[in-house]
Protein backbone atom coordinates (compact mmCIF):
# COMPACT_ATOMS: atom_id res chain seq x y z
CA UNK A 1 0.00 0.00 0.00
CA UNK A 2 1.19 3.61 -0.63
CA UNK A 3 2.38 5.40 2.07
CA UNK A 4 2.13 9.49 0.69
CA UNK A 5 1.08 12.75 2.36
CA UNK A 6 0.65 13.58 -0.91
CA UNK A 7 -3.16 13.47 -2.66
CA UNK A 8 -1.47 13.60 -6.52
CA UNK A 9 0.97 10.80 -5.61
CA UNK A 10 -2.30 8.43 -3.93
CA UNK A 11 -4.38 9.11 -6.97
CA UNK A 12 -1.60 8.03 -9.26
CA UNK A 13 -1.16 4.89 -7.51
CA UNK A 14 -5.09 4.03 -7.26
CA UNK A 15 -5.33 4.89 -10.65
CA UNK A 16 -2.68 2.41 -11.27
CA UNK A 17 -4.12 -0.22 -9.13
CA UNK A 18 -7.59 0.20 -10.95
CA UNK A 19 -5.50 -0.56 -14.35
CA UNK A 20 -4.30 -3.41 -12.80
CA UNK A 21 -7.43 -4.81 -11.75
CA UNK A 22 -9.29 -4.05 -15.09
CA UNK A 23 -6.44 -5.89 -16.96
CA UNK A 24 -7.12 -8.99 -14.30
CA UNK A 25 -3.62 -9.06 -12.61
CA UNK A 26 -5.11 -8.28 -9.67
CA UNK A 27 -8.43 -9.67 -7.68
CA UNK A 28 -11.50 -7.41 -6.97
CA UNK A 29 -10.44 -7.76 -3.40
CA UNK A 30 -7.09 -6.60 -3.62
CA UNK A 31 -7.92 -3.24 -5.38
CA UNK A 32 -11.06 -3.12 -2.75
CA UNK A 33 -8.89 -3.07 0.16
CA UNK A 34 -6.52 -0.66 -1.43
CA UNK A 35 -9.39 1.46 -2.46
CA UNK A 36 -10.90 1.52 0.92
CA UNK A 37 -7.20 2.26 2.73
CA UNK A 38 -7.15 5.52 -0.46
CA UNK A 39 -10.31 6.71 0.80
CA UNK A 40 -9.51 6.78 4.58
CA UNK A 41 -5.60 8.26 3.57
CA UNK A 42 -7.37 10.79 1.57
CA UNK A 43 -9.80 11.42 4.25
CA UNK A 44 -6.85 12.24 6.96
CA UNK A 45 -5.18 14.27 4.67
CA UNK A 46 -7.99 16.64 4.24
CA UNK A 47 -8.81 16.52 7.93
CA UNK A 48 -5.36 17.47 8.90
CA UNK A 49 -5.71 20.32 5.95
CA UNK A 50 -8.64 22.06 8.07
CA UNK A 51 -6.86 21.82 11.23
CA UNK A 52 -3.91 23.18 10.77
CA UNK A 53 -4.17 27.00 11.47
CA UNK A 54 -4.06 29.27 8.82
CA UNK A 55 -1.36 32.20 8.89
CA UNK A 56 -0.93 35.25 11.22
CA UNK A 57 -4.14 37.61 10.04
CA UNK A 58 -3.32 40.71 9.13
CA UNK A 59 -5.94 43.41 10.00
CA UNK A 60 -5.06 46.34 8.65
CA UNK A 61 -7.63 49.12 8.58
CA UNK A 62 -7.60 51.68 5.69
CA UNK A 63 -8.47 55.22 6.35
CA UNK A 64 -10.69 56.27 3.90
CA UNK A 65 -10.57 59.63 2.25
CA UNK A 66 -12.81 62.38 4.21
CA UNK A 67 -13.95 64.01 1.44
CA UNK A 68 -14.61 61.33 -1.84
CA UNK A 69 -15.87 63.38 -5.33
CA UNK A 70 -18.38 61.79 -7.22
CA UNK A 71 -17.01 60.74 -10.83
CA UNK A 72 -20.60 59.80 -12.00
CA UNK A 73 -22.08 61.59 -14.84
CA UNK A 74 -24.85 63.43 -13.04
CA UNK A 75 -22.30 64.32 -10.57
CA UNK A 76 -20.02 65.55 -13.05
CA UNK A 77 -23.14 67.28 -14.54
CA UNK A 78 -24.07 69.01 -11.67
CA UNK A 79 -20.46 70.29 -11.24
CA UNK A 80 -20.78 71.69 -14.19
CA UNK A 81 -23.80 73.66 -14.11
CA UNK A 82 -22.16 75.23 -10.32
CA UNK A 83 -19.57 76.68 -12.57
CA UNK A 84 -21.54 78.01 -15.17
CA UNK A 85 -23.84 80.02 -12.99
CA UNK A 86 -20.89 81.48 -10.90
Amino acid sequence: MKESDNVDELYSWINGRYEEYSQDKITEEEYQTDLDYYKQRLAELESTEETTEPAEQIDEVIEQPKNVRSTSIAGLRKKLMEEMRK
